[in-house]
């Protein structure tokens, strides 16, 4: 009998979420006010031990408040993080320079949240590779 009421709710509450209006869903993930990367993942694929290597992401305050990083999270000191501190003026861009310094051999995948005035939970960059 449990299952049976639990079966009856599940759908239930399906039939719920399938009911909206795609009106209803576009209200509710505006995709217009955004930071445009060219880029959140880059692959610095084999690297030579001891031999660093930098990529620059390229973005676009496609916003309509100016973006103002105030942060580079990283989890590890192999990785540097540059970036300009003033503020990225709506339409204007910007960069993000990341480096990682290849002193330790194997694979890495390194996460950068920027803290920023936009977005609370940080925009995510990401690099990986492997060093041999």
């Amino acid at each position: 009998m449990k299952h049976i009421i639990f079966l009856l709710s599940l759908i239930a509450a399906s039939a719920a979420v399938f009911a909206q209006s795609p009106d209803a869903m576009e209200e509710a993930a505006p995709l217009a006010d955004t930071v445009s990367f060219d880029k959140v993942l880059h692959d610095f694929g084999a690297m030579q031990k001891g031999k660093g290597q930098e990529v620059v992401f390229n973005f676009t305050n496609t916003t309509s408040t100016p973006l103002v990083i105030v942060d580079a999270e990283v989890n590890c000191k192999c990785t540097k993080v540059k970036y300009d501190k003033r503020p990225v003026m709506p339409g204007g861009k910007g960069t993000i320079t990341v480096s990682y310094d290849a002193k330790q051999t194997g694979t890495f995948y390194k996460r950068i949240t920027l803290r920023n005035n936009i977005y609370p939970q940080g925009l995510v960059l990401t690099i990986k590779g492997e060093v041999r």
